[in-house]
């Protein structure tokens, strides 16, 4: 049996898949989750596993859920699966060109532009934080819960109004349990909250994202050697520096200490992301989130930046899974990429031009 589990939005669902056949139930609070398969006589030692929404969505409503995955899991031998909330959005839906749309705050919704094929999936716009007026322009039918609130925006527009989430959740899920859910993240950490969340924010207060300079490569050398196994050198640094407009290389500071960094290059209309970390003492605090997000932001303001890439050591585990949160996705293995042989993955994120 797989329990797919959603709370992205106003109210929570719950499906219940199993033997081919699959029950999908909205609860009024997610939390009350536990609660009601206890009642349907489910107990944890029939679950195989737990699919569970991960976002975009609502901050509050995708920690809750994730917290109750993972704790029915908990010493009980069940995988969790983390599925993008648009992928359980759109996997029973028929192939076509879909807009999902979820209210983040007013007049601004969590979307994007994907087209359909079966069971893949391609983000024609990527998922992102957009200004409703902004997404109204683009060209598909209309799918989830800002349709109920934005309804006269809506009127007139190709939509689906009936949908659920848990079912696709559910599936998707039996797909990873198989190897071919390509999308979901295996034991998740933390939602996909495409900008830093205002708690995020209240926990970074009043950090600054600045350009680096030749002055800060010993605080920086600093966070590079308690952070990385082989560490850049200052020579390496001063290297990227001196590529000016061609690289960017940006810290976090508050209160006049360096918290955290990134550097990448630009390669014609690719963006090599090479190095970003966070200092001890302020992790945990949405940092590397925060740069990664501004990154994106600024890469797609850009405009001319088709693809993002960067290499990982393959059992840096937290840093893939920012990476999959983000949209990067696993293309190859390197063997031996690093010099003590570890073994490196390749994850690309494209950036489409808008269709």
């Amino acid at each position: 049996m797989i329990i797919g589990i959603d709370s992205s939005g106003f109210k929570g669902e719950v499906a219940i898949y199993g033997g081919g056949n699959i029950e999908v139930h909205t609860l009024e609070y997610a939390e009350d989750l536990p609660g009601f398969l206890d009642e349907k006589g489910i107990n944890p030692g029939d679950i195989e596993a737990i699919g569970v929404s991960i976002g975009p969505g609502s901050f509050t409503g995708l920690r809750v859920g994730l917290a109750i995955a993972k704790g029915m899991a908990r010493g009980r031998g069940i995988d969790v699966y983390g599925i993008p909330t648009f992928d359980g959005l759109l996997f029973t839906q028929e192939d076509g060109v879909y807009i999902p749309v979820l209210h983040a705050r007013h007049g601004i919704v969590f979307s994007a532009r994907i087209r359909k094929e079966g069971e893949s999936f391609e983000r024609l716009i990527k998922d992102g934080v957009y200004p409703l007026q902004e997404v109204l322009e683009w060209d598909g039918v209309f799918i989830g819960n800002a349709l109920e609130r934005y309804q006269k925006e809506f009127k007139g527009r190709k939509k689906v109004e009936e949908f659920t989430i848990a079912d696709g959740v559910a599936r998707i899920t039996e797909m990873a349990i198989k190897g071919m859910g390509i999308s979901a993240v295996k034991h998740p950490e933390t939602p996909i909250y495409l900008s830093p969340s205002e708690a995020e924010r209240k926990r970074m207060g009043d950090f600054e994202i600045l350009p680096v300079t030749p002055q800060d490569i010993p605080e920086i050398l600093e966070i590079e050697r308690e952070a990385f196994v082989e560490p850049w050198d200052m020579r390496s640094f001063l290297l990227v520096l001196a590529e000016g407009e061609k690289c960017i290389v940006w810290k976090v500071v508050k209160n006049g200490i360096i918290a955290g960094y990134l550097v990448g290059c630009f390669y014609g209309q690719k963006f090599h992301l090479m190095n970003i970390a966070v200092k001890k003492g302020y992790r945990g605090r949405g940092i590397a989130k925060a740069l990664l997000h501004n990154l994106l932001k600024y890469l797609k303001k850009k405009g001319n930046v088709i693809e993002v890439y960067l290499e990982v050591r393959i059992h840096n585990q937290p840093a893939i899974e920012l990476y999959k949160m983000f949209g990067f996705r696993i293309e190859a293995i390197i063997p031996e990429y690093y010099k003590n042989g570890d073994d490196g993955l390749l994850m690309k994120l494209p950036l489409p031009g808008r269709q």
